[in-house]
């Protein structure tokens, strides 16, 4: 049988062994894994310090957070970058290692705001070539041993330790891969049941709501009957009458609005205003609206109605089907159209909320007898309405005017803030408070729960973004506009529309070439679109979009341009074109093609000619120093108007309000005032509102009536309006608004007033 026969078998399986811990410890291997944890906006790095030229393995995984992506970067020791992914989620790179020192291993993710990652990463050197001479020695010398003492060949025996090796490492890494899916899992899960338990203790709260409001609405049927509201049938927001008290207000299941309007009642352009007006409410919030003949199965939809007068039911109205929305001929703007279908969606007048005696005062006196019941409450009127922790919006699409149902012409409501006097009942589109409304009553920003934003803006639409307070923009409401702690009223003048700290208008729809386009925005002190970045152009994008349904045009010259020196495109104000992405013939563009068109969705080249089917659209930077409000405390406050001492734009509409606590009042000390001379001011004036009580009528002043003029209020604020036409522009004015305990009240001595600005506004002035 020969020597292996005769020898034990236990000889021969423990040499076995002693050559198979041999081969493993042949191989010089340094395993590293580990899990961490990267915050947003940070970046996680390791080091490994190699001191051999051998192979090095990375692989990760991103097991929680966010989409389950982060940045990945690996670098040599002398700064060579050998790796580098974006926002992956999980990946293996082997790496030879041929320069000497220490390796980074960096996560980054500074890309996000406000998901932190955790990632588990491995790092795997080895030198399986190390002292490979004396491998070879003790390989051999085992060799020899052992195939003195059995049949198998070391050949095949190594090939089947080589098998062993591979299938535990194999075995080893899917067991990890295993491991680290399971951890994703069970995170999923752990955050998939705090959410159940959120939304179930919402769902008791609501069964909670719902029959706390079935017992008030019975208990209601047995109330006397003398408690009944009725409103009459010119109210604006009903034509129901006989309405109990504590009736709730429904909404509209999902926020699914479904609407027929009726060709025979409206032509196509009145249809285009209400879609118009429609797409405002869908633009910041999950609200939609939806053709009847889409949602045919719906029990409850809008009927618009040519009608005498503009109304609409308060919300879904449960036992009328249709329910009417009425639109007279003067009804028939897009402001006008917005404010009815914001009752439709269940909102009220912000003067008939529980609270507005904190905020505005109602004349008595200068309201119609017969308009008084439109001043009572909401409680009051019969409706349970739910303000769902909004405050109360003097901007809102859904507030009138401060001389609404007046009888002599004068204000009936009256604001706290004499700065918003003017500003009630003037607004031309959806305020940011109404969109919090909406987004709160319909549970919108529910759907956007991953989604944080800065600055107070809400998380809302489709899809999810920040809709951001007045005075903010950007994609996280993170930017911030000049003058947003001072501007009240962030609007443009006649015919531009304001969004995010730019001024629009469309100006003409002829057919013209793009070098008139331009004269005619710079004419109007604007320039033709400029867009840079993603949100200017979704702005533009809306506003183009919105014209399109309006008019026949279906693009809109931009003011980008081919360079003649460099053939690249730039913008009209010198600065290069970077998104060729959004260009939608970029690959096809030439000489021939220097100009831009916009679709609303991709810019397009074309040539400088007429262009059938185009527009002009202008833009121009929101003037922060066109009004504000000034809070004076123990220094002056120096005011000019736009341009000074160059000539004031046209078309402005400037308020100033300049505000002092306790008793204490304002002075305004003019250095220059240079205006447009007219008979009682018909023209460009300045209104000076001293008066306590904002309701009284300011004086208008122009010519140079108030050069060298001091002012000073009857109570604790001034108002100074600005208005010009443009016909014949002035320098405008300087203004010095400081406190003042005691003084003189109305216009001062000229002599006087000078020897007071050398001496006390500037003491130092003569030594």
């Amino acid at each position: 049988m020969g020597l292996c026969g005769k020898m034990p078998k236990t000889l021969v399986f423990q040499l076995l062994i002693a050559v198979f811990f041999n081969f493993i410890l042949s191989v010089h291997t340094l395993e590293v894994d580990l899990t961490v944890d990267v915050k947003p906006g940070h970046e996680e790095c390791f080091y490994e310090e190699i001191k051999k030229p051998t192979s090095l393995e990375v692989e990760y995984q991103v097991i929680d957070g966010g989409d389950l992506d982060i940045n990945f970067m690996v670098t040599s020791p002398h700064g060579r970058i050998m790796v580098s992914e974006l926002m992956k989620s999980d990946a293996v790179h082997k790496l030879d290692a041929l320069d000497l020192g220490v390796y980074k291993v960096c996560f980054d993710n500074t890309f996000s705001h406000f998901a932190r990652k955790l990632v588990f990463f491995e790092i795997i050197t080895g030198d399986e070539d190390e002292d490979e001479d004396d491998d070879k020695k003790d390989w051999k010398a085992a060799q020899e041993e052992l195939a003195s003492i059995v049949d198998m060949t070391l050949e095949d025996f190594k090939k089947l330790l080589d098998n062993v090796n591979n299938n535990l490492d194999t075995a080893r890494s899917d067991q990890q891969v295993l491991r680290n899916y399971e951890a994703r899992d069970r995170n999923t899960q752990e955050n998939n049941f705090q959410r159940v338990n959120f939304l179930s203790g919402v769902q008791v709260f609501i069964m909670l709501s719902v029959a706390l409001t079935q017992v008030l609405l019975i208990r209601s049927l047995f109330d006397d009957r003398k408690k009944e509201v009725v409103r009459p049938q010119s109210q604006p927001w009903g034509r129901r009458r006989g309405a109990r008290s504590m009736v709730p207000i429904f909404r509209w299941l999902g926020g699914i609005v479904p609407y027929e309007i009726p060709q025979g009642d409206f032509d196509e352009h009145s249809r285009a205003l209400i879609k118009v007006a429609m797409r405002r409410w869908e633009r910041q919030t999950c609200i939609r609206f939806v053709p009847l003949s889409e949602h045919a199965q719906s029990e409850s939809y809008i009927k618009f109605y040519k009608s005498k007068t503009c109304f609409s039911d308060l919300g879904r109205n449960t036992k009328q089907t249709p329910q009417l929305l009425g639109l007279a001929p003067n009804c028939m703007g897009i402001p006008t159209i917005i404010h009815e279908l914001g009752h439709a969606l269940g909102m009220i007048h912000p003067m008939s909320r529980e609270d507005r005696d904190q905020f505005i005062t109602l004349r008595m006196k200068n309201i119609k007898p017969d308009s008084d019941q439109n001043f009572r409450s909401i409680t009051d009127r019969g409706y349970m309405y739910f303000t769902y922790g909004v405050p109360y919006d003097y901007k809102s699409i859904m507030h009138y005017n401060a001389v609404m149902w007046s009888a002599n012409g004068n204000e009936t409501m009256v604001t706290a803030q004499p700065e918003y006097q003017s500003i009630i009942g003037k607004a031309d589109d959806v305020s940011f408070r109404d969109n919090m409304y909406i987004n709160r009553a319909y549970l919108c920003s529910w759907r956007c729960s991953g989604m944080r934003c800065e600055n107070g803006g809400i998380a809302a639409g489709v899809p999810c973004r920040c809709v951001c307070p007045d005075g903010y923009h950007g994609n996280y409401c993170e930017k911030r506009l000049s003058g947003v702690n001072r501007i009240v009223d962030w609007r443009c003048g006649d015919g531009w529309f304001f969004r995010t700290g730019m001024c629009f208008k469309f100006l003409s729809h002829a057919t013209i070439p793009w070098k008139t386009a331009q004269q005619l925005c710079q004419q109007n002190g604007g320039t033709l679109p400029i867009i840079r970045d993603q949100e200017m152009l979704r702005i533009t994008g809306e506003l183009v979009e919105e014209d399109k349904t309006l008019s026949s045009t279906s693009t809109f010259w931009l003011g980008l341009r081919r360079d003649d020196t460099t053939s690249e495109y730039i913008w009209e104000d010198g600065s290069a074109f970077r998104h060729h992405e959004w260009v939608s013939n970029i690959h096809n563009t030439s000489s021939s093609r220097p100009c831009a068109v916009f679709n609303g969705t991709f810019i397009t080249t074309t040539d400088c000619g007429l262009q059938p089917d185009n527009g002009v659209l202008c833009m121009t930077p929101f003037d922060p120093a066109c009004g504000g409000v000034f809070h004076l405390l123990d220094r002056s406050v120096h005011v000019t108007s736009p341009n000074y001492p160059d000539l004031y734009p046209p078309d402005s509409l400037c308020q100033y309000v300049f505000k002092i606590s306790g008793n204490n009042k304002v002075k305004l000390s003019f250095d220059d005032f240079i205006f447009e001379y007219s008979k009682e001011c018909t023209s460009d004036f300045l209104e000076v509102q001293l008066h306590s009580d904002v309701s009284i009528p300011g004086k208008r002043y122009c010519g140079s009536e108030l050069r060298n003029t001091t002012l000073v209020s009857d109570g604790n604020f001034a108002v100074l309006t600005m208005k010009t036409n443009g016909r014949n522009p002035g320098a405008g004015f300087r203004v010095i608004a400081s406190p003042v305990r005691n003084g003189a009240r109305g216009i001062s001595n000229p002599l006087l007033n000078l020897w007071r600005r050398f001496f006390q506004t500037n003491p130092g002035r003569f030594g």
